[in-house]
């Protein structure tokens, strides 16, 4: 679930169920506060072409480090990496490396991309009330797509092919084993 917080005085109403273009401002790896030995990520989504003087709009999210598929489909980050690499959301990813959030699309040590502040996408989701503050929403974001790649500031929608990229030196090992 992804937690939209104003900025004090500001209140935001995004949009249900339309493109949203965010970009990702922070982004750590750590211990779920909910479910001992799971690992994830959380996410800072920044609204590229939202907001005003009160500031840009920021979206909150949690993501399992995990490419599997479940009984709701396919995993939170394996649909980030699938979309910053303009894939289907159920396309293979073979790793993630739970620290550096590097992935893999095949079994080999090669690195095909990472998860990175400046990554843009395109969100679309539905505001949800929050439990506790009636005042304010949630944004639940219910799919990723990759960005349009005109006016994206320079920075890469999606990291380039292993094969026309320079090799990074010698391949990286995962961090764990647990994918």
């Amino acid at each position: 679930m992804a937690r939209v917080t104003p900025s004090v005085g500001a209140s935001y109403d995004l949009p249900e169920h339309e493109p949203i273009l965010v970009h990702l401002k922070e982004c750590v790896t750590g211990n779920s506060k909910f479910e001992e030995g799971r690992r994830v990520a959380e996410l800072v989504w920044e609204a590229v072409d939202l907001g005003g003087a009160e500031g840009r709009p920021r979206i909150w999210e949690t993501a399992t480090i995990s490419v599997s598929d479940g009984p709701a489909g396919p995993a939170k980050l394996k649909r980030i990496i699938n979309a910053a690499l303009g894939r289907d959301k159920s396309e293979p990813v073979a790793w993630v490396d739970d620290e550096k959030l590097t992935f893999g699309l095949d079994d080999s040590e090669t690195v095909a991309g990472r998860i990175a502040v400046g990554l843009r996408l395109i969100i679309r989701g539905e505001n949800e009330p929050d439990k506790k503050d009636p005042t304010r929403k949630y944004l639940r974001i219910k799919s990723y797509a990759p960005a349009p790649s005109a006016g994206n500031g320079g920075v890469p929608t999606a990291p380039a092919p292993a094969a026309s990229r320079p090799s990074p030196g010698p391949p990286r090992g995962r961090v764990s084993s647990d994918f």
